[in-house]
């Protein structure tokens, strides 16, 4: 009786050792995600990238629309250069497509800038098929929707809102793995879509994959992360490989992405500098500014100055538009009235006629 109460608490002892190494991994992980998202505030990223396509047969064609319109899939492969700045509340992510890619059409961006400053958010793109450089600005307080390398690092989740925060790391659910290796289980409050994270003790409890899982549990995009460089004590990737996939489980697209440099100390000026021959549309105001002779940024006085145009112009008295208001019109009355007044003669002339032969 007594050995079997004393292996009792031996074996006790053992799990709850292990409850507690399994308890401290997952806090270990949280602590090194949460320190990194906290403590990396400006860091710059360049990288080359390649994006692979996988079209369906139905992709390689104009897919037709209920009110008779065409949308077309992107199946060309590209490749190229970006990278991601961020300093604070403040980002820019960019991309450049390579000048050997023979792409001629309105799909793709040949280059792209999207940044967010202190006061606003600005966007640059010239599509493949066009040279005009096309540019915005406006309040919209987006997130780069169109930069996955963040994903990779882990500074935000596909097409979310909002940054990666403490509340949102503490939030996840952790899962010790067989490997050794730790997974945090994100599921947002809006939707039934699940992110698994995982994190290798080896580097840090550095991010090494990160999976989305619809609500019927298909996978619909995995990012994996190798080649771990030290950034200020925090492990981050030289290589990711993310990959969409279709409901039926088939890869959509491929992104693989090659880090040449990070950088910490870098400080960035947010607003783009405009080209020669940018028109920048502001949403905010309708004002369009046209860069005619100098590449420039538009501070606030600029663009109060566009503003002011588009007001006078607003305000300024309509100009007079009677028959009699410029020399064409005036004179297209004075030859009708001229008919007229000829053609009255002419029947008068007719009338005496008659009478005299009376």
């Amino acid at each position: 009786m007594w050995k079997i109460l004393i292996l009792g608490f031996v074996f006790f002892q053992y799990a709850s050792q292990i409850a507690c190494c399994q308890d401290d991994s997952i806090t270990a992980a949280k602590a090194a995600w949460q320190n990194k998202v906290e403590q990396l505030t400006r860091l710059t990223v360049d990288y080359s990238f390649k994006v692979q396509r996988f079209p369906a047969e139905e992709e390689n064609s104009d897919i037709k629309l209920d009110d008779g319109a065409s949308i077309s899939i992107r199946t060309e492969n590209t490749h190229g250069t970006g990278g991601i700045w961020r300093d604070g509340k403040q980002w820019r992510v960019y991309r450049n497509l390579d000048d050997s890619l023979d792409i001629n059409n309105n799909i793709y961006y040949k280059k792209y800038i999207a940044s967010n400053s202190t006061n606003r958010y600005e966007k640059l793109y010239i599509f493949s098929g066009d040279k005009q450089i096309r540019g915005s600005i406006s309040d919209l307080p987006d997130l780069p929707d169109e930069q996955h390398f963040n994903i990779a690092i882990g500074f935000k989740l596909l097409r979310e809102k909002e940054w990666i925060d403490k509340e949102f790391i503490q939030a996840c659910e952790g899962l010790n793995n067989a490997d050794g290796s730790v997974s945090l289980v994100h599921k947002p409050k809006d939707s039934h879509k699940r992110y698994i994270f995982k994190f290798s003790p080896v580097d840090n409890y550095a991010l090494i994959s990160c999976e989305g899982f619809s609500p019927k549990g298909m996978k619909f995009f995995s990012a994996n992360m190798e080649d771990f460089i030290d950034v200020q004590s925090y492990y981050l990737p030289q290589s990711a490989t993310i990959t969409f996939f279709r409901m039926d489980g088939t890869i959509r697209d491929e992104f693989t992405y090659a880090v040449s440099r990070y950088n910490t100390n870098e400080e960035h000026n947010f607003l783009i500098n405009w080209p020669i021959g940018a028109i920048v549309a502001d949403a905010r105001t309708g004002a369009n500014v046209e860069i005619k002779t100098r590449p420039q940024r538009l501070d606030e006085a600029i663009l109060e100055e566009a503003k002011k145009e588009i007001d006078q112009k607003i305000k300024k008295p309509l100009r007079n538009t009677s028959p009699l208001s410029d020399s064409t019109a005036q004179f297209r009355w004075i030859f009708i009235i001229s008919i007229n007044i000829i053609l009255v003669l002419v029947l008068l002339v007719f009338g005496i006629r008659k009478k005299l032969k009376k």
